[in-house]
């Protein structure tokens, strides 16, 4: 018997045996979720990565100090020598207000400006800030919602803010002791939020602009010494500013969040265990009957004039096809699950809403292992009692 009638062989009996279709589901299914599985959980640890080395808020630190030691004019000279992307005190922070150009049913207008220094964001539109007072740059996918905190977030209702690149946006800050507060900034460059995980209601503006906002509205925050807010860098050493004379501690503003990305983690580990272990029971339950017909079916063959090594080659075509087939279908199903994972199951999530789940090569290959391995034992298992038993004793005569 040549190789291609072998396969011929393989192929009629596969589509002959109705238990065969069943491994072969259980096999995608066990595939599916080792691939697609493993693929997530590396995907979440390399968002979560990515996240907290670009990230404004993850990257910003309060280094806190004993004024009886060294005073904050003094330290700040001091921390300008280190390698920081940003180096500035709390009235210097930022503002929270409502943007009035976008209030409407839907978005409650919620804006927070913060205040930073140019080259710290990825401008795609427009350019990039400079020392004039109130302009500011703004994420090119703009929510201001007060409640995208929340996990209520909708992607549906982002602003394409192309249009008002070079206009106006006039925002009414939190100050509740004024009733004239109403602010008007010039929106000057768009900037990349997924670039460096900014949330889409905040927009940046230079230190110089809040200062001047809070020096007007909310004089007595220069009267206090605040701890300094530092914007850490891949070069920064936290252990050098720690150092410093007077400095009792640097302290995270944000540590991260991860709670959405856990649960679903728990979620798909204890469903990958829960199916793979259903599917080895009944991987064994098809064996046990797969394994009856065979035996039979090979002494039959075998009275018909089929070697042995007949059956050897026809087994390995089986396998081949039987996994060729599971193979595909799982990483087919794989590749929808990690379009339909972000933007159905994490929606609502303002960040993992835009997580790029990759289907890695080292879950493909053990998935392929280990199907070839089930696939294997049974067959080996059929062949060795085959061997052991006469033609008789294998068609039950």
């Amino acid at each position: 018997m040549n190789k291609f009638d072998g396969l011929k062989l393989a192929v009629k009996r596969l589509c002959s045996d109705k238990t065969n279709i069943v491994l072969i589901i259980l096999l995608t299914i066990c595939s599916t979720i080792i691939i697609f599985g493993i693929s997530y959980y590396i995907s979440i640890k390399n968002f979560w990565n990515d996240w907290l080395n670009n990230s404004y808020d993850f990257r910003l630190h309060l280094v806190m100090y004993d004024p009886e030691i060294t005073n904050q004019e003094k330290l700040i000279q001091q921390l300008s020598e280190q390698k920081l992307d940003d180096v500035f005190t709390y009235p210097e922070y930022s503002i929270f207000g409502y943007a009035l150009e976008f209030q409407n049913d839907s978005v409650d207008g919620e804006t927070r400006i913060i205040g930073t220094v140019p080259n710290t964001k990825k401008i795609i539109k427009g350019r990039d800030l400079e020392s004039n007072l109130y302009e500011i740059i703004c994420p090119s996918n703009f929510l201001p919602k007060s409640n995208i905190q929340n996990k209520e977030y909708d992607a549906s209702l982002e602003v394409d803010m192309s249009s008002y690149l070079n206009g106006k946006l006039t925002l009414n800050v939190f100050y509740s002791n004024y009733n004239d507060n109403a602010i008007d900034f010039k929106i000057v460059g768009l900037y990349d939020e997924s670039y460096d995980y900014s949330n889409t209601n905040v927009c940046y503006t230079n230190h110089e602009t809040i200062k001047s906002i809070n020096q007007k509205y909310q004089p007595l925050l220069f009267e206090d010494d605040y701890p300094i807010y530092i914007l850490i860098n891949e070069s920064t050493n936290l252990e050098e500013i720690r150092n410093i004379d007077g400095v009792e501690d640097v302290v995270q503003m944000k540590t991260i969040k991860t709670s959405v990305g856990d649960d679903i983690l728990k979620v798909t580990l204890i469903l990958s265990y829960v199916s793979i272990f259903a599917s080895f029971i009944i991987i064994i339950l098809i064996f046990k009957k797969r394994f009856e017909n065979r035996f039979r079916e090979y002494g039959l063959m075998l009275a018909l004039g089929y070697t042995r090594k007949d059956l050897k080659v026809i087994n390995l075509f089986e396998i081949i096809v039987t996994l060729s087939l599971s193979l595909i279908l799982s990483i087919l199903i794989s590749y929808i699950l990690a379009y339909i994972f972000p933007t159905i199951i994490l929606k609502n999530d303002m960040q993992l809403s835009k997580l790029n789940i990759n289907i890695e090569l080292v879950p493909l290959i053990i998935s392929i292992i280990v199907s070839f391995i089930i696939l294997l034992l049974i067959n080996i298992c059929i062949i060795r009692k085959l061997k052991k038993s006469s033609i008789k004793s294998a068609i039950g005569e």
